[in-house]
């Protein structure tokens, strides 16, 4: 892989003896396909990201049947790498994961047996999207996404021309035109700069019970039910996290498990 090796600031490898989609399981480290601080190149993901020692840019590929190797670059690198074996969903709870009630979630649970739950960290990074899907479609809130980081963001440490994502020093010193020309309202826009300062508690909402972290998300004013379980989902690495207030999910949902065409939040929840 071009820019690993010994150029790297930090290595590590991290091993398994479960079996591991490791392409799969990596795949929601990109925020949207327009993401600035991520890409992947064939079975490798690049990842740029803030951490307290700094920023850095993590590489990870498959590096044999039951291991995967990481790099990272930048002053943060070694930080990066702390919680590598949580973006594989290592922690996750197999034994109490029972799909054979339904076919259909037999069926594919023995179809993708190795897509794990990764747990991905960078809590606030994350919500700063997310926030931006608020009640629009995705393709504008990833366009919206894309031009903050443009914008506003640095460039990342490493081989890759990614992005880092803004620092919330920065989005709170943002004004409402600097929001408007992203194509985001004052409403996200202030729920943003209200998260941002809030953003040392929201990633340190990693070292604690996920139930706990909800309660904490659930005080910001502006953030709900929906923003909360899309976060959970990857930050937190919640293997029960179940997105409601989606218009499609309980659709999708409704039709594979029961054969209906159309579902609610409610009809959702009573089939998972």
């Amino acid at each position: 892989m071009s820019g690993s090796g010994t150029s790297a600031d930090a290595v590590r490898v991290v091993e398994w003896d479960v079996p591991i989609d490791v392409v799969r399981t990596l795949a929601p480290l990109r925020m949207s396909a327009s993401d600035p601080t991520s890409r992947r190149h064939g079975d490798t993901y690049w990842k740029a990201r803030h951490t307290a020692d700094g920023p850095a840019t993590v590489a990870v590929r498959p590096s044999g049947p039951r291991e995967a190797t990481f790099w990272a670059w930048g002053p943060g690198a070694e930080a990066a790498l702390e919680r590598a074996h949580e973006w594989l969903g290592l922690d996750d709870d197999l034994e109490s994961f029972d799909p054979t009630p339904h076919p259909v979630v037999e069926r594919l649970a023995s179809q993708r047996r190795g897509v794990r739950m990764g747990r991905f960290g960078d809590a606030f990074e994350r919500l700063v999207p997310v926030i931006f899907g608020q009640l629009v479609l995705g393709k504008e809130a990833d366009r919206s996404h894309t031009r903050l980081v443009y914008r506003f963001g640095d460039s990342a440490p490493g081989p890759q021309d990614l992005r880092l994502s803004p620092t919330p020093e920065r989005l709170i010193e943002l004004g409402s035109f600097d929001f408007h020309r992203l194509g985001v309202e004052r409403r996200r826009a202030e729920i943003v700069q209200r998260a941002a300062r809030e953003a040392g508690r929201i990633d340190r909402l990693l070292d604690v019970p996920v139930a706990d972290a909800y309660t904490f998300l659930r005080r910001l004013r502006g953030v709900g039910p929906w923003t909360i379980t899309c976060l959970g989902r990857v930050a937190f690495g919640d293997a029960d996290a179940v997105i409601v207030g989606d218009y499609n999910l309980p659709h999708t949902v409704g039709w594979a498990l029961a054969g209906k065409r159309r579902s609610d939040d409610d009809e959702m929840l009573e089939l998972l």
